[in-house]
């Protein structure tokens, strides 16, 4: 188990999100609806690749991401920050200051429909201990309807092999939570999630964007309790060597 005394939050939180965090593992953060200028120029700085077929049939997304200031860069940027308060995100979920905190690129993620049943992922950046990173996703569109994921209710509490063991065990309960528009769900990492074949939309597109406290620890010692390998992990969180998406100037 993880030590409890990593995960702390500032006292301006709810109670009810201070309970979803330390006990669920992840919360939702009601705001409005990024403008819509935003979402059409992230349409048209993609084309049709963000609504066209790729090419696994193994991955439940595929995203695309924008190299460092450029067009998509800055559009992605723009649509996960508005109506967003980056020093409340930080201070209350991961007890960061500015010049603590590291922003991932924001990108651009698409459900896929994939054959293969779903399984349990764990949510990155896996290289940060409990409390230190939250990973953010916020869904594009409202016509193309909600994202929806299961979560597996405090499992960012196990190590790996917890979870795996306990999941095989049927001792875990997992929680369907649906995200419309102008949402955001926060999830703190290393929480396991899976993706449902039966969603309501079957491709829906989100954007998502990682919040971490300072540097991270990868470990690579398979015998570790903590271990995760890559695929284990939600593909769009990944190592950049093992993301399954593409990246656009």
């Amino acid at each position: 188990m993880v030590d409890s005394s990593d995960f702390s939050f500032q006292a301006f939180l709810s109670d009810k999100q201070v309970e979803d965090m330390e006990e669920k593992g992840y919360t939702v953060v009601h705001s409005s609806q990024p403008d819509w200028q935003l979402v059409n120029n992230i349409e048209e700085i993609i084309g049709k690749d963000l609504y066209g077929d790729h090419a696994s049939d193994r991955h439940p997304t595929y995203h695309f991401e924008g190299v460092y200031g450029s067009a998509l860069w800055r559009a992605s940027r723009a649509f996960m920050e508005y109506d967003v308060n980056n020093s409340y995100m930080r201070g209350a979920y991961i007890n960061a200051s500015q010049t603590e905190v590291r922003y991932d690129a924001a990108l651009v993620v698409r459900r896929r429909t994939i054959d293969d049943e779903p399984r349990p992922l764990m949510a990155g950046p896996k290289d940060y201990p409990l409390g230190k990173a939250i990973l953010l996703i916020r869904p594009l569109r409202e016509w193309l309807g909600p994202v929806f994921l299961w979560v597996y209710l405090g499992s960012h509490w196990l190590t790996a092999s917890e979870f795996k063991q306990q999941h095989q065990e049927g001792r875990l309960r997992k929680e369907v939570v649906s995200i419309p528009a102008g949402d955001i769900l926060v999830l703190s990492s290393r929480v396991w999630v899976e993706f449902p074949k039966e969603a309501g939309t079957p491709n829906p597109v989100f954007l998502c964007r990682a919040y971490c406290h300072g540097l991270g620890s990868l470990i690579f010692d398979v015998n570790d309790p903590g271990y995760v390998c890559d695929d284990d992990v939600v593909p769009f969180t990944r190592s950049d060597l093992w993301k399954f998406g593409k990246d656009l100037k």
